[in-house]
């Protein structure tokens, strides 16, 4: 009974490893990674925040999900840019009845420390994250190029 049960385990532990395919293990990889970045982002966010006696911002689905489909904006068409912000704050104020909204963006940093120590050389950026906000959502792409997009949206 052992000897089958082993036999049924080996030959379905093989099947799994053997059925998945080099680029959606790359695909994971990059979503651990990029999941990776985020959480990093967010937490020196935070960190800074209270480094200057701010309240810590809470994490949003909503805002999440607005970023990561710019952050796929970004990436798929290679444009760092605001482009269409006016809609996504727009659509996040009717989600969540937020009445100030800001965003940013950056791209090329390959750490959560090079991005915010470029945000905080950026008056407008810094503005944003020393900002009177309360919840935040974080989207980082990283495509098989090596490129990296991030965007942070902020709202109270």
């Amino acid at each position: 009974m052992l000897k089958k049960l082993t036999y049924v385990l080996l030959v379905l532990i093989t099947s799994i490893v053997f059925s998945c395919s080099k680029d959606n293990l790359e695909d994971e990889i990059n979503l651990m990674s990029n999941a990776e970045l985020e959480n990093n982002l967010f937490i020196q966010v935070n960190s800074h925040r209270e480094s200057l006696g701010l309240q810590p911002l809470k994490t949003s689905t909503i805002a999440k999900k607005y970023a990561t489909s710019h952050s796929e904006y970004m990436a798929n068409t290679k444009d760092l840019s605001h482009a269409n912000f006016e809609e996504r704050a727009k659509a996040i104020a009717n989600e969540t009845g937020a009445n100030y909204i800001a965003e940013n963006i950056a791209s090329s940093y390959t750490s959560a420390q090079e991005t915010l120590q470029s945000w905080l050389q950026s008056e407008g950026h810094k503005a944003n994250l020393e900002g009177d906000y309360t919840h935040t959502g974080i989207s980082v792409m990283h495509k098989q190029n090596g490129d990296y997009y991030y965007t942070q949206l902020f709202y109270k």
